[in-house]
C-alpha cells in the first residue's frame, strides 16, 4: 500500500468516498449546489485512496471560508489531526491563491482549537450561536417522503432513511463478525473520535471494553448451549419432556409464600436445565455434579448451597445420583403459574434488564456522550 500523502483538489469522482463517510457518520451526504463550484471547490488529502476532505467558500469579498470538513471514520491512523490541520492549511494557501486577506473557519473540537493555535492561527475566547436557514427547497430535496429528519441541539439535521440504517447496522454487524478490531485498534480510534468531535464519556475505554467483552462472551455461551441442548434432543435415546421426567421426577410444594422444587437425577446424567427468571436459593440435598453455567464451571458436592441469578442456564453432570431444591418466593399456589412466573425455555422471554447480560446491555445503551 502506497502510504505517500497526495494533496489536490476535489473532483466527481471523490464523491464515491465523501458520500459514503457523510453515511457512515449517520448524516445525509450534503447537496453539490451548496457547496462551493457545485462540489468542486475544495481539497481531498490521499494515502493510497481519500480519507479527508474540506470545502472552501469564496465571495467577491477577500475572505474565505472553510467548512464541511469530513474524514473518513475508519481512518483511526495517530496521523488523523496532522491530515486535518494539512487539510485546512491546504484550503488555507488555496485561499491565498485567489486573493484572500482572512480567513475563517468554526469547530467545537478543542483538540483542533490546540493545534491550529500552535500553528499561529487565533481563535476567537467567544461563544457564537450559528445563526442559518434552511430553504425549504433543500429541505424538500434532501428529505422526501419516507426520509425522518430531525434537527440535533439546533446545531444540524439529520436525514435517516429507516431502510438505509438497517443496512447500515446490518454492515456493521457483518464487519465486527469478519473482522472485529483489536483493543489496540479500538483504543486508537476510540481517542481519534473523542478529540475529533469534542466528546465527554462515562466510561473510560478499559471499562467500555471491558463491558463490550463481558456481553459478547455471555452471548456467545448463551449460542452455544442453545445448540447443544438443540443438539441432545435431537440425538437418539436423549430423554425430553414426559421420558425425562419419569426418570427426573419433581416434587412441587408451597408453603409461606414460597413455591419448591426438588429434582432427582439419577447417577451419570446430563442435564440441560431451562432458564431461571428470578434470583433464588438452591440447595443440593444429596449427590456430588459438575455445572457448566455463563459463570463458568463448578463442581459441588452436598450439602451445598448457594443462590442461582436470574437468565442461569445450566448444563449438569451428575458423578452420582443427586436431589437438587430450589425455593422461589411466589404469590402463585398452582404449579404452572408458578413455574411461568420463574422459570422459560428462551431467553428471549426473560423480563427486559432482570438478568446480568441484560443490565450489562442495558448500562452500555445508556452510556450518555454529551
Amino acid at each position: 500500500m502506497d502510504n505517500k500523502i497526495n494533496i489536490r483538489k476535489i473532483e466527481l469522482s471523490d464523491y464515491e468516498y465523501i458520500d459514503r463517510w457523510w453515511d457512515e457518520q449517520g448524516f445525509a451526504p450534503l447537496e453539490k449546489d451548496i457547496l462551493p463550484m457545485d462540489g468542486l471547490g475544495g481539497i481531498i488529502i490521499e494515502k493510497d485512496k481519500p480519507i479527508a476532505a474540506a470545502y472552501l467558500y469564496l465571495t467577491n469579498s477577500k475572505v474565505g471560508y472553510i467548512d464541511n470538513l469530513i474524514t473518513d471514520p475508519k481512518y483511526v491512523s495517530k496521523d488523523r489531526f496532522d491530515i486535518i490541520l494539512m487539510l485546512i492549511r491546504a484550503c488555507e494557501q488555496m485561499a491565498n491563491e485567489v486573493g484572500c486577506l482572512e480567513i475563517w473557519a468554526m469547530t467545537e473540537n478543542e483538540g483542533i482549537i490546540q493545534r491550529c493555535k500552535a500553528l499561529g492561527y487565533k481563535a476567537s475566547e467567544r461563544n457564537f450561536s450559528r445563526i442559518y436557514s434552511i430553504s425549504p427547497n433543500l429541505i424538500e430535496k434532501v428529505c422526501p417522503a419516507g426520509l425522518v429528519a430531525s434537527k440535533l441541539d439546533d446545531k444540524d439535521y439529520v436525514v435517516m432513511d429507516e431502510e438505509e440504517v438497517d443496512k447500515g447496522i446490518q454492515k456493521i454487524n457483518e464487519q465486527v463478525e469478519s473482522s472485529a478490531l483489536t483493543k489496540e485498534q479500538s483504543k486508537e480510534q476510540f481517542v481519534a473520535i473523542t478529540e475529533l468531535l469534542g466528546l465527554s464519556h462515562s466510561y473510560n475505554f478499559d471499562e467500555a471494553w471491558e463491558i463490550g467483552e463481558e456481553i459478547r462472551r455471555r452471548n456467545e455461551f448463551r449460542n452455544k448451549i442453545v445448540a447443544l441442548e438443540k443438539e441432545i434432543r435431537n440425538t437418539e435415546g436423549a430423554l425430553v419432556d414426559d421420558s425425562f421426567h419419569e426418570l427426573n421426577p419433581v416434587k412441587h410444594t408451597f408453603a409461606g409464600g414460597c413455591y419448591v422444587r426438588e429434582i432427582y437425577n439419577p447417577a451419570n446424567e446430563i442435564v440441560v436445565t431451562k432458564i431461571h427468571k428470578k434470583e433464588h436459593p438452591f440447595f443440593l440435598m444429596k449427590g456430588e455434579m459438575s455445572i457448566l453455567s455463563e459463570e463458568g464451571i463448578q463442581h459441588i458436592k452436598a450439602p451445598y448451597q448457594g443462590v442461582t441469578k436470574p437468565g442461569t442456564k445450566r448444563i449438569i453432570y451428575t458423578h452420582e445420583e443427586c436431589v437438587f431444591t430450589t425455593v422461589h418466593a411466589t404469590e402463585n399456589t398452582t404449579i404452572e403459574d408458578a413455574e411461568h412466573e420463574v422459570i422459560c425455555t428462551k431467553y428471549e422471554d426473560l423480563p427486559p434488564g432482570c438478568d446480568a447480560l441484560g443490565i450489562l446491555k442495558e448500562i452500555n445503551s445508556k452510556k450518555e456522550i454529551t
